[in-house]
């Protein structure tokens, strides 16, 4: 990742981090040639997601146990959008022939 910034204060918050945490190693190049280098820890929640971001996912199958003869259909869907005011609502569904189960959730970035 590479961009120029105004001098003055500045703030990066485009980067994608995918979740987790680790260190960001920055490189400033100054106008004059001179070269600043530093380490900048970051952690971040893998279910928060940016505003206009979504994620899902779907998936379907049998349960095959070793000596029974029904087979149920097992099936699970997820889905999560980023909101505005630094938040993501999120929820999924699961089920199969005698059970099914959902959940709704909100992740919310508390600041610093």
């Amino acid at each position: 990742y590479s961009t120029y910034v105004s001098a003055g204060p500045y703030e990066i918050d485009d980067l994608s981090t995918a979740g987790g945490s680790g260190e960001l190693e920055i490189v400033l190049t100054e106008e004059d040639g001179q070269i600043r280098r530093f380490t900048q820890p970051y952690a971040t929640l893998s279910n928060l997601l940016r505003e206009g971001v979504w994620r899902y996912s779907a998936a379907a199958g049998r349960y095959n146990a070793a000596g029974h003869l029904s087979e149920p259909i097992l099936w699970q869907g997820t889905l999560a959008m980023g909101t505005a005011w630094n938040s993501t609502l999120y929820g999924g569904l699961m089920g199969s022939n005698f059970y099914q189960a959902g959940t709704f959730g909100i992740s919310k970035d508390l600041g610093t």
